[in-house]
C-alpha cells in the first residue's frame, strides 16, 4: 500500500518536507527582497494562467556616489539616485534545485509580496486579482 507524503514525513522518510524553507540560501534571499542585490520574491497567480503563486529571482542595484558620473553623462542632477532591477521566474530553487510551487503549496499564498511584484511590474493597477472574473 502506497504511503502519502505527510506519513512519510512523520516516519521520518522525506525529513526536507518537515521543514519550512527548501534551504537557508532559499529562506536568506527571500527574507532580503527589500534590499540591493539578489533576492527571491512571490507574486499572485495570474488569473488568465494558473491558479499557483509564481516565484521569481530578482537582482536590484541602487546608485550611490558610483552612479555620479553616469547621471552626469545624460545631464541628470548629481543628488538622483537610480535603481536598476530586473527579475527572472523560477521554478525550482537555484540552490537546492526543490520545485517550489510544490514545496510551498501550503504556504505560498502568505510569501505573496504584491509591493515587489508591483515595483517589479509583474502587477499592473487594475488587474483583476485572484478570483475576480472579468466579462468581455
Amino acid at each position: 500500500m502506497a504511503m502519502s507524503v505527510s506519513e512519510g514525513v512523520h516516519k521520518g522518510m522525506w525529513p526536507w518536507r518537515s521543514r519550512e524553507w527548501c534551504c537557508s540560501q532559499f529562506q536568506r534571499a527571500f527574507e532580503n527582497r527589500a534590499t540591493d542585490g539578489t533576492f527571491v520574491f512571490v507574486c499572485p497567480p495570474f488569473p488568465q494562467l494558473t491558479r499557483l503563486p509564481s516565484f521569481h529571482m530578482g537582482l536590484r542595484k541602487t546608485t550611490g556616489a558610483d552612479g555620479e558620473m553616469l547621471l552626469l553623462s545624460v545631464g541628470l542632477p548629481e543628488h538622483l539616485k537610480l535603481t536598476f532591477s530586473t527579475h527572472v521566474p523560477i521554478h525550482h530553487c537555484p540552490w537546492c534545485g526543490r520545485r517550489l510551487a510544490w514545496f510551498y503549496l501550503r504556504r505560498a499564498e502568505g510569501m505573496i509580496d504584491k509591493k515587489r511584484c508591483k515595483d517589479m511590474g509583474l502587477i499592473v493597477e487594475g488587474q483583476p486579482s485572484k478570483g475576480t472574473a472579468t466579462v468581455a
